[in-house]
C-alpha cells in the first residue's frame, strides 16, 4: 500500500508506486557516465518542468526500496506523483527480462549486476527532441556542452521550494535532504521553452569539493587555456614558420625559440597554480610569452622591412591584452564579464580570416594551374577589404557589446561577405586534394561560427 503524500510548509512529498526492482542511484550513475567527468554521480534526480506557465523543480530520491518525490507546496499529490513516476520510469517492470536472462552465461551476470537500472526520461517531448538533435555530434561531451550553451543563452531561472531540513513520511531524515535548497542551481529544458537553472560542471566541482589551485574557476580556466594556451601556441607555430617565407630571413631557432617554448610552459603552470602565488607574479609569468612573441614577430618583420605583414602583429597583441583582462576579472578587478575571452576569440578569428585570404587562393591557383585549368580563382581587392572590414568591426563590437542587436546583424553581413569571398576562390574545383578540402571546410566552418556568435 502506498502512503499518502505529505504536505508540509514549503514543499509537497509523494511516494511513488514501483513496478519491479528500482535502483535510482544506479540509474543516476549510468546517466552520468554519458556526460563529461565532473565528479561523483548525484544521489538524487533533480529536474525542471514548466507547469501552468511557470518553471518548477522536482526532486526524486530513494530511501530503501521506496522512491520519494518532492516539489513545491502548491503542486497536487496526483500531479507530483505522475510527473515523478514518468521521470524515473517507475511503471517499467523489468522482471520478465531478468528471468529471461538469468540462465544465459553472458547476459545473466550482466543483468544481475544491473538489477534495478531504469532509464531516466526527459521531462517533455521537446527536451527529447533537443537531446536527439544535439547528440548527433562527434561526442556526447560535445552534445552536453551544446545543450548547456542553449540553456545559458535562452533559459530562465527556476527555484526548488524545498527546505534544506525536511522529513520524509517513512524515514527520520531523507538521505537526499542535503541536496535540496531554495537557491538550487541546475540546467534543464522544459515544455516549449528552455528553462535554465545552473547545475553545470562548475557547480559540481563546488558541490563535491574538487577545486583547482587557480584563481580561475574551472570553466574560466578551461576557456583561458584553450584560447591562450592551445590556440596561442598554434598561432605562434604558424607565424614563426611563415616569417622566413615573408622576410627571406633565417627562421627563429636555438635559444630564442627555446625561451619562447619555456615561457609558454611556465605560463600554463602559473595559470593552473595561480592561487598559490601573488596575483602579479601569475600575470607576469603568463604574459611573458605573448609579450616576447609580439617582440620577435615585430623585430623580424621590421628588420626585413616587410611592411605588408606588419598588421599581423595587431591580433597577437590583442590576444595578449585579452589574456590580461581574463586575469584581472579572475582577481576581482571591475572588468566587463567575459570581455577577455570574447576579445581573445575575436582576435583569433580576425587572424584566421586574414591569413586564409592569402594562402587559400594561392594554394588553389597553384593546384589548378598544374592541371592546366583555366578557371582560376578571381582576385578582387575591394571585395576582400569589404568582407574583412565588416567582419573585423563586427567581431570587436561583439566583444565589447555582446547584447547589442545591431552587432548581430553586422556579424551576419560579415559572414555573408566572407562566404561570397570564399566561393570566388573556386574551392569546389579542388575537392580531389585532401589538404585544400580541409582548409576550405575550415573556412566554411568559420563562416558558420560567426553566425553562431549572433
Amino acid at each position: 500500500m502506498i502512503d499518502e503524500p505529505a504536505q508540509r510548509t514549503g514543499h509537497a512529498v509523494a511516494v511513488l508506486a514501483l513496478a519491479g526492482p528500482s535502483d535510482l542511484a544506479l540509474s543516476l550513475m549510468a546517466a552520468a557516465s554519458f556526460l563529461p567527468a565532473i565528479g561523483p554521480a548525484p544521489t538524487a534526480l533533480r529536474v525542471g518542468i514548466r507547469l501552468d506557465g511557470r518553471p518548477e523543480l522536482i526532486e526524486v530520491g530513494q530511501s530503501g526500496r521506496q522512491l520519494e518525490a518532492i516539489g513545491a507546496a502548491h503542486l497536487s499529490a496526483a500531479k507530483l506523483r505522475k510527473i515523478a513516476a514518468w521521470l524515473v520510469s517507475a511503471d517499467l517492470d523489468l522482471r520478465p527480462f531478468y528471468q529471461l536472462g538469468a540462465t544465459h552465461p553472458i547476459m545473466g551476470p550482466v543483468a544481475s549486476s544491473l538489477r534495478g537500472l531504469k532509464p531516466l526520461r526527459p521531462a517533455s517531448l521537446f527536451e527529447m527532441l533537443i537531446i536527439a538533435i544535439t547528440e548527433q555530434q562527434l561526442s556526447l561531451a560535445a552534445a552536453f556542452h551544446i545543450r548547456q550553451r542553449l540553456v545559458e543563452r535562452f533559459g530562465s531561472r527556476g527555484r526548488l521550494a524545498v527546505r534544506r531540513e525536511h522529513r520524509s513520511p517513512t524515514s527520520p531524515r531523507s538521505p537526499f535532504a542535503h541536496l535540496s535548497d531554495p537557491g538550487l542551481p541546475a540546467l534543464l529544458f522544459c515544455g516549449r521553452n528552455l528553462v535554465g537553472y545552473r547545475h553545470g560542471a562548475v557547480d559540481h566541482h563546488a558541490d563535491h569539493g574538487i577545486e583547482l589551485p587557480s584563481r580561475f574557476d574551472p570553466l574560466s580556466w578551461h576557456n583561458h587555456e584553450m584560447l591562450f594556451g592551445f590556440v596561442m601556441a598554434a598561432i605562434a607555430g604558424f607565424i614563426l614558420t611563415a616569417i622566413p617565407n615573408w622576410t627571406g630571413r633565417l627562421p627563429v631557432s636555438g635559444l630564442p625559440l627555446a625561451a619562447l617554448a619555456g615561457l609558454w610552459l611556465l605560463g600554463r603552470i602559473a595559470c593552473l597554480n595561480s592561487a598559490l602565488m601573488p596575483a602579479w607574479l601569475a600575470i607576469a609569468t603568463n604574459l611573458s610569452f605573448p609579450v616576447l612573441l609580439v617582440a620577435v614577430i615585430a623585430r623580424e618583420i621590421i628588420v626585413a622591412k616587410n611592411w605588408r605583414n606588419l598588421p599581423l602583429v595587431a591580433p597577437v597583441t590583442f590576444l595578449g591584452i585579452a589574456n590580461l583582462l581574463m586575469h584581472l576579472e579572475a582577481d576581482g578587478v571591475a572588468v566587463p564579464s567575459g570581455l577577455g575571452w570574447r576579445l581573445g576569440l575575436a582576435a583569433t578569428i580576425v587572424l584566421i580570416s586574414v591569413v586564409a585570404g592569402r594562402i587559400l587562393p594561392s594554394f588553389t591557383r597553384n593546384w589548378l594551374a598544374k592541371r592546366l585549368d583555366i578557371d582560376l580563382p578571381a582576385g578582387n581587392e575591394w571585395i576582400d577589404r569589404a568582407a574583412l572590414s565588416i567582419l573585423h568591426i563586427g567581431l570587436f563590437s561583439w566583444a565589447l557589446f555582446p547584447a547589442f542587436r545591431a552587432v548581430g546583424a553586422l556579424l551576419l553581413l560579415g559572414a555573408a561577405f566572407n562566404l561570397w569571398r570564399l566561393l570566388r576562390w573556386h574551392g569546389s574545383a579542388t575537392v580531389a586534394e585532401p589538404l585544400l578540402l580541409i582548409l576550405i571546410s575550415a573556412m566554411l566552418g568559420l563562416c558558420w561560427a560567426r553566425h553562431y556568435l549572433v
